[in-house]
């Protein structure tokens, strides 16, 4: 009944309380209110719950990520989450590889940190080189955490390289990238962030998760099981 209420106000209230319900009956209604709403605001809400619950096929998600129209996108995000890895993954890569806009990238970069495998790491690695190039510290943070589960020795060289960037947050999301990739190796290139009070705690909670071990903030103790595990003496820096 509201629906037809004389006034504006309460018709856009009613649209989004009928958008947000999603029934089949309301989904009737508006699309009806779509169709012969004469108010043009109005109009848009309903069309864009329309859209919103009728619109699933997965050849428009990469264009409804970049959906201006934050209930578009948002909704294209969860539907994307919520596919097996096996359908999901090409739909990121093929937004990377378009370089679409920020939030589709950005959503695109979130499912992938939870459900990429080394087929994606081109892509991943690729859109990290151009948020480098542009300086893009956000970004960067976004691609290296996708990136550290399925990263190659080259991509772990680089995450050694940015812990010492200049970049906002990007030596706490190299750090972490190096925890995740599980590289032995980095140990004594996380060792000295110890000492480091705004890296400190990714610095351990990187070491705990490439050794398993839980040494704290203890440097020495931390060089002695490197040494015991690499069968040699670290020098101290």
């Amino acid at each position: 009944a509201h629906l037809n209420d004389p006034s504006a106000d309460v018709r856009l209230d009613a649209v989004e309380l009928a958008g947000s319900l999603a029934t089949t009956q309301t989904l009737v209604h508006l699309q009806r209110t779509a169709e012969m709403e004469t108010d043009p605001i109005v109009r848009k809400v309903a069309n864009n719950y329309v859209y919103l619950h009728t619109e699933r096929s997965i050849e428009t998600l990469p264009q409804r990520l970049s959906d201006p129209r934050g209930l578009i996108s948002a909704a294209a995000y969860r539907q994307l989450f919520n596919l097996p890895a096996a359908e999901a993954n090409p739909i990121c890569v093929k937004v990377l590889d378009a370089n679409m806009g920020p939030d589709a990238i950005f959503h695109a970069l979130i499912v992938l940190e939870r459900k990429a495998t080394p087929s994606e790491e081109p892509a991943i690695r690729s859109c990290l080189d151009r948020a480098l190039e542009k300086k893009d510290g956000g970004r960067v943070c976004n691609c290296m955490d996708a990136l550290s589960r399925v990263a190659t020795p080259q991509d772990i060289e680089l995450f050694r390289k940015l812990v010492d960037s200049e970049l906002t947050w990007v030596p706490v999301s190299a750090i972490r990238a190096l925890g995740v990739a599980k590289d032995k190796a980095s140990v004594p290139r996380l060792i000295p962030f110890l000492e480091n009070q705004q890296v400190r705690s990714a610095a351990r909670a990187a070491l705990e998760s490439i050794s398993g071990k839980n040494f704290g903030y203890d440097s020495a103790k931390w060089r002695e099981w490197y040494g015991q595990e690499s069968g040699m003496t670290e020098d101290r820096p």
